[in-house]
């Protein structure tokens, strides 16, 4: 709590855990009390709305370069229900050069077994996160999100390119359109190019719409 609360530049980057315990809201409300922006891995999406102002959406090798280059930029970074595996890290020793790392995770062998950890939290994401909420304090981070935001408007990796013929970005710029909040709609992937486009460009707003392989 303390580290969350002292921290100027923080991040949460939420995993597939997040989803399997079902903390979708707790997420949410834990991240617009501290202000802290949420950045998702691969099956780590629709664990957070990506409508939301403060979601950044997916980092690592294939994603956005605003989220990966705010990871950079971090000094504390939480990881919730994820194992900062090689897509999410890169290069060994290059990840988060800045940030003092807590790990919350179900599994104990996770902890540190990839990044070096400040605090280490073992636990079910929902539980932790339940705890977490009523103890850190409401923040003020305005100028971290600014940051970030700029970094979104000068590198629009998001941009839909322009084609005479239709490219898969057209069909999920379309289906983001067309799908409205209240409907239930569940976005099933196999693996490859369609993978990462649709977990780039999709943005539907229910929790846990997203199913995809991770290996």
């Amino acid at each position: 709590v303390e580290l969350m609360n002292e921290a100027k530049r923080p991040l949460i980057i939420a995993g597939h855990g997040v989803l399997m315990s079902r903390a979708w809201d707790e997420l949410v409300e834990l991240s617009e009390k501290t202000q802290i922006p949420v950045v998702n891995t691969l099956l780590g999406l629709s664990s957070f709305p990506r409508s939301h102002p403060l979601s950044l959406g997916m980092l690592g090798m294939h994603g956005v370069y605003w989220a990966n280059i705010a990871v950079d930029r971090a000094d504390l970074i939480v990881g919730l229900g994820m194992r900062f595996d090689d897509r999410i890290t890169g290069q060994p020793g290059t990840f988060a050069p800045n940030a003092k790392i807590i790990h919350i995770d179900i599994e104990a062998s996770q902890i540190g077994r990839n990044v070096p950890t400040e605090l280490g939290l073992v636990g079910d994401a929902r539980s932790v996160v339940q705890a977490l909420i009523p103890m850190v304090s409401r923040g003020d981070r305005s100028e971290w999100i600014q940051e970030v935001d700029t970094l979104r408007n000068e590198h629009p990796s998001l941009k839909i390119p322009e084609s005479d013929g239709l490219l898969a970005q057209h069909v999920l710029h379309d289906l983001n359109r067309l799908v409205r909040d209240e409907d239930d709609v569940v976005a099933v992937t196999g693996v490859g190019q369609h993978q990462m486009w649709t977990a780039q460009y999709l943005f539907f707003k229910r929790a846990n719409s997203f199913i995809s392989s991770g290996g």
